[in-house]
């Protein structure tokens, strides 16, 4: 008997996430540990009368677009790197979705170091997938299957993790999805929006832009509404005091960044400054902010030191920077609005009361 979660979580994928069609062709990407939820998928896509096509890795989590194996990677030679392989590259422009499910064992993490030179290369090899993926022609559905090693990141229990996990995700989305449309259409097209808080006071324009809408389609947890503010509007600044700001696995405490013309002019730290100024340092041009979010998922309220997470936390700010050094890959970094955090837009109060759940 499959567990009641594990079914309703293939189905969110299967149906909600890539709307599998009969005849279709169906990618499966995943790590072996996830083998109760692929088993799951897999007989879901069956019964829709399309094909499972399973490609199970050992690979570290951000090679799961690709077929292509931690420890092949490490050794291969550089050309071979940056070209896919034809069989794959042909798989990937005849299937009609993808399903990908990553269950890290705790060792991934440990491989993709080694693979962080490379990472450029690999990136080229994937052009055609992003091709097809930025046209929006090869629907895409992502999540995480709860292993023990993705416990350990915010101090869990598998057991309690697994609750954790399900909970963000099971949730009725055409409900959350009606929610984030009303808060979007107050941000939309505003030329002036200012977020304000503990150590804050973070100034953009959203002119012509409207927010997207993450409402557990693509990826599993949704819960964010998001947005690519105009270029160079970003100002002001900003405190991360409440969770500590983690890239490749490194914990900054206290982290303020300042913004001029869309881009970080200066920086600090309470812990691990260091680390901050040379992450930031690195490249020829300051980062730069590439996204601005608002996390809105009910059931997410812990800090998980996992971004897929943290950034659907209800009543938070995200921010994604992102530089211009193809070995360094998107920031994300989260901030709670708190009792007195506010957004400003249109010359009212948009928030607390929009984002908060009925």
């Amino acid at each position: 008997m499959v567990e009641d979660r594990i079914a309703s979580y293939a189905r969110l994928l299967v149906e909600r996430g890539v709307k599998v069609q009969p005849g279709w062709q169906v990618i499966i990407r995943a790590n072996p540990l996830a083998r109760p939820l692929v088993e799951e998928v897999a007989r879901q896509i069956a019964q829709r009368g399309a094909y499972a096509l399973l490609r199970i890795s050992f690979g570290a989590p951000h090679m799961n677009l690709i077929a292509v194996d931690t420890a092949w990677a490490l050794l291969a030679p550089e050309d071979l790197l940056q070209r896919m392989p034809p069989i794959e590259r042909d798989a990937l422009e005849t299937a009609d979705a993808m399903i990908i499910i990553e269950a890290p064992d705790g060792r991934e993490s440990e491989s993709a170091e080694g693979l962080i030179a490379r990472r450029h290369l690999l990136r080229r090899s994937v052009r055609p997938l992003m091709e097809r993926l930025q046209r929006g022609d090869l629907p895409t559905a992502y999540c995480l299957f709860p292993t023990q090693a993705l416990a350990l990141q915010p101090g869990m229990g598998l057991g309690e993790y697994e609750d954790f996990l399900y909970a963000a995700c099971l949730l009725d989305w055409e409900r959350e999805a009606g929610r984030m449309r009303e808060f979007a259409a107050l941000l939309d097209g505003q030329e002036t929006v200012r977020m304000l808080g503990e150590g804050t006071d973070l100034t953009l324009s959203f002119k012509d832009c409207r927010g997207e809408i993450d409402d557990g389609r693509e990826m599993l947890p949704g819960g964010r509404v998001y947005y690519s503010p105009v270029e160079g509007s970003a100002r002001g600044y900003i405190t991360f005091a409440e969770f500590p700001v983690v890239y490749r696995g490194s914990d900054i405490e206290g982290a303020r960044l300042e913004f001029q013309d869309g881009r970080v002019a200066q920086a600090s730290a309470r812990h691990g400054e260091e680390t901050l100024l040379e992450t930031l340092g690195a490249g020829t041009l300051p980062w730069s902010l590439r996204e601005v979010g608002i996390g809105c998922n009910p059931s997410v309220r812990r800090h998980t030191r996992n971004a897929l997470f943290d950034q659907k936390i209800d009543g938070t700010l995200h921010l994604v920077l992102s530089g211009d050094s193809p070995a360094h890959a998107p920031w994300v970094m989260v901030k709670p609005f708190g009792v007195e955090g506010r957004i400003e837009a249109g010359g009212r109060v948009v928030y607390p009361v929009a984002t908060r759940a009925g």
